[in-house]
């Protein structure tokens, strides 16, 4: 219902990026790889084009979602070079950004293979996910996210 609501909404909306941003948090949330790879695949050149203003958070987003659709389909070689271009610095100022961070360093840890770079980004992950206060992310929720 939500997403069919959403849907009608983005389609219809000249300022499609406006409506990004939090409805993506609540699908890496609740884990909806495939509602994540539609709004990859059939938003990101009307958010990406030369008329309409979009950020360096925005294109974080998508890279993000990105590397996720990766991940998920075994593409780990496209999911690491996505992911090596991502520069947190650039989004620290984002009032989404500590929420996008969580993410970051939770890809992050499914990603490396070096294990002190690994235990690095869970570090970060639990750092953050202790400040945000959210209960839901905890040590299993960051190993067992995929």
């Amino acid at each position: 219902m939500a997403w069919k609501q959403y849907l009608n909404k983005i389609n219809s909306s000249n300022k499609k990026r406006d409506l990004l941003h939090e409805f993506v948090l609540h699908l890496l949330l609740i884990k909806q790889f495939d509602k994540q790879e539609y709004i990859l695949e059939n938003f990101h050149d009307d958010i990406f084009d030369y008329v309409h203003l979009h950020s360096y958070l925005d294109g974080f987003i998508f890279n993000l979602i990105d590397v996720i659709i990766s991940l998920k389909t075994n593409d780990k070689s496209r999911a690491k070079t996505i992911f090596s271009h991502l520069d947190i610095d650039k989004i620290t100022d984002s009032s989404y950004c500590d929420y996008y961070l969580i993410f970051y360093y939770l890809v992050g840890y499914n990603i490396h293979q070096n294990t002190t770079r690994q235990k690095q980004c869970g570090e970060q992950f639990k750092k953050l996910a202790k400040e945000s206060g959210f209960n839901l992310f905890n040590r299993n929720y960051l190993k067992n996210y995929f």
